[in-house]
């Protein structure tokens, strides 16, 4: 028996969502009408969207993954995107096809473009660590990747073998971008001990920046109008941006029952957006009367990577060119002429806009509204001008991240490794990658009996160092296995939904916490906040916090660093800690720094990677890996 749900998000706005017996969405009723939602009987996957002007996405699986889909808009043309995934489930090939002909969501045969012809066929290497190396066309565009260890280093975007665009990145300890070179152009950059952006060298233009108590910017760069003029603003009984105003000229927008943008509204022209289960940006149409017409869909990867469109006027397939923030400079027709180019600033203002065709995925790859100068993120819209959301985060800050307690800081004041694609929190390029291993984890590790259950949830536990995260593999093992549906436990989707969040909540809060330095006990004060006093660098001797082996034990010697063979190090545990804050003893105090430190050094003849934070002289924490891990966190001892 379905479930009928109704939520009001203000008095104005009412919507209705109905749930099958296990808990997935069935159908959304808002003030558009009705969209739908389609499952397999047999295990559940969701097999299509039904929008309510009759649009529809349908997707194809095979016997354990999602291999592509197929969007067709009322009047039953399609576009058609089909992958090849290799045994390790990454898309190696994915062919890209127009068609005629309704597409049935509520089959997995159905997913498929009845008749048309292809458009382009694209191709996937990777590295052996995994990594994806390079992506090509048939038409000629290929992007390489190169990567210093496992962070991005270079992105080369070529067509037919010349190279349109270069880009290089050279990284800080703690993974912030210090160096960029842009086509020939480099830029330095600087941070405070927050890692928030501090100055910025391009040539002749020098910029710093500053931040008062509350984090917002109080230096340098702001002030910037790249839309219209003494603009006036509308917020419907909600808080979302419902009309911008100004120069003569009237923008006007309204949001379906998710919150999503779903109409633009300029001088008696209106858009419609169609949007994915993941709330990507799928198709526009232009509406005339209360009829739609697409005139742009949307081509990604498995992975919701941004690779082309096809212009419906023409039928053709039109390329995105990115650089390695996932901003797109440039944008290029099937025979390799350029369409668009596009350069920025490191807030995500436009500096050079050079178009022949209309466009409005910009930085970062997100909705860019030319006329109001804001770019739309879901949850908020923001001003690249100010460096600053238009409305306060509904989601409230942590204590222990004083980063996140500003409501409406952008991506926590450094732009070039985050991105905040939701509105709500910023991202690392890390907690990307996670987020989708995990997707394809639920899709691919239904059944604890499946081959890649235990490929996957080992994969993840150690990649990402779940053990540290957790403290021990039981609540990890725990989640895992209610993301995958294999619990002993009841499960159900919305279970399954809220592990993926507590796993990738649990992780981001870990890897910042050891990049602010306040990932352990100890380390929070009383109030939840920060306290880092006096020397911040250059001690002249070092000691020890008491009682740190009862303290931090579990961390050094969990389950997964006992399985990498931690016990090698010494006869026992007491042993081998006393060698560990051995080695960060023989240390020149003169080369460590306040907060989070990293050497990598040999115990009873094994490499091993010790990490530690220091607070005014003393070890308040530590953990070691065995090897030589790729990440650094903090102050890199040479």
């Amino acid at each position: 028996m379905a479930r009928l749900v109704t939520e009001a998000a203000g008095p104005d706005f009412k919507t209705n969502y109905t749930y099958d017996l296990v808990g997935r969405r069935t159908s959304m009723t808002d003030g558009q009408g009705t969209t739908s939602y389609a499952y397999d009987p047999a295990d559940g996957s969701l097999t299509g969207l039904k929008y309510p002007d009759g649009t529809q996405i349908s997707y194809e699986y095979n016997k354990q993954s999602r291999t592509g889909y197929v969007l067709t808009d009322a009047s039953g043309a399609s576009m058609h995107v089909q992958s090849k995934l290799d045994s390790l489930g990454r898309v190696t090939q994915m062919d890209i096809s127009s068609g005629a002909g309704t597409a049935n969501i509520q089959s997995l045969t159905g997913a498929s473009a009845a008749s048309g012809g292809s458009l382009d066929r694209m191709t996937f290497d990777y590295a052996p660590n995994g990594l994806l190396k390079g992506q090509s066309s048939s038409r000629g565009l290929s992007t390489r990747f190169s990567y210093n260890g496992l962070d991005l280093s270079g992105v080369t975007v070529e067509q037919g073998g010349t190279a349109l665009h270069q880009f290089g990145y050279e990284r800080d300890a703690n993974k912030n971008i210090i160096g960029r070179t842009q086509n020939g152009t480099t830029d330095q950059f600087g941070y405070d001990p927050l890692n928030r952006i501090a100055s910025e060298a391009a040539g002749e233009k020098n910029k710093t920046y500053g931040y008062d108590p509350n984090g917002n910017r109080s230096a340098e760069g702001s002030g910037k109008v790249f839309g219209m003029k003494n603009a006036e603003y509308t917020y419907d009984s909600v808080s979302r941006l419902t009309k911008v105003s100004g120069e003569g000229k009237e923008v006007g927008y309204s949001y379906n029952g998710d919150g999503l943008l779903y109409e633009r509204t300029e001088g008696g022209k209106t858009t419609r957006y169609y949007y994915n289960e993941e709330a990507k940006l799928m198709a526009e149409a232009e509406v005339e009367g209360e009829t739609p017409k697409i005139t742009y869909v949307y081509v990604y990867d498995l992975s919701g990577q941004l690779w082309a469109r096809q212009d419906k006027a023409s039928g053709q397939l039109q390329y995105y060119q990115l650089n390695g923030h996932g901003d797109v400079v440039g944008l290029s027709d099937s025979t390799g002429k350029e369409l668009n180019s596009y350069s920025y600033d490191i807030w995500g203002g436009p500096e050079t806009v050079k178009e022949t065709v209309p466009n409005v995925l910009r930085y970062a790859g997100e909705y860019w509204d030319d006329t109001t100068g804001l770019q739309y993120l879901r949850a908020r819209w923001y001003d690249p001008g100010t460096a600053r959301f238009m409305g306060e985060d509904t989601y409230q800050g942590e204590m222990s991240d004083p980063r996140s307690l500003n409501g409406y800081a952008y991506v926590a004041n450094n732009p070039l490794i985050y991105i905040d694609p939701s509105g709500h929190y910023f991202e690392t390029l890390d907690y990307q990658e996670l987020r989708i291993l995990l997707n394809e984890a639920r899709v691919k590790s239904s059944s604890s009996k499946n081959q890649d259950y235990q490929l996957y949830k080992d994969f993840i536990r150690k990649r990402y160092d779940f053990s540290s995260v957790f403290g021990g593999a039981n609540q990890y093992n725990y989640l895992y296995d209610l993301l995958t549906g294999t619990s002993g436990y009841k499960n159900s989707a919305g279970k399954s939904d809220w592990a993926r969040g507590q796993l990738l909540s649990a992780y981001q809060k870990w890897t910042d916490a050891e990049v602010l330095g306040i990932a352990a006990m100890g380390m929070i004060g009383n109030t939840g906040g920060k306290s880092v006093k006096g020397r911040t660098t250059g001690f002249t001797k070092i000691s020890f916090k008491t009682d740190l082996f009862n303290r931090y034990q579990k961390h050094v010697f969990s389950t997964d660093h006992i399985k990498d063979g931690i016990m090698k190090l010494g006869k026992d545990k007491q042993s081998i800690f006393s060698s560990i804050t051995g080695k960060i003893g023989s240390v020149d105090p003169s080369k460590l720094k306040q907060g989070s430190n990293q050497m990598h050094t040999k115990i009873n003849g094994y490499d091993v990677t010790i990490r530690f934070y220091v607070e005014n002289g003393a070890v308040i924490n530590v953990n070691t890996f065995m090897g030589t891990a790729d990440r650094v966190i903090g102050n890199l001892i040479k």
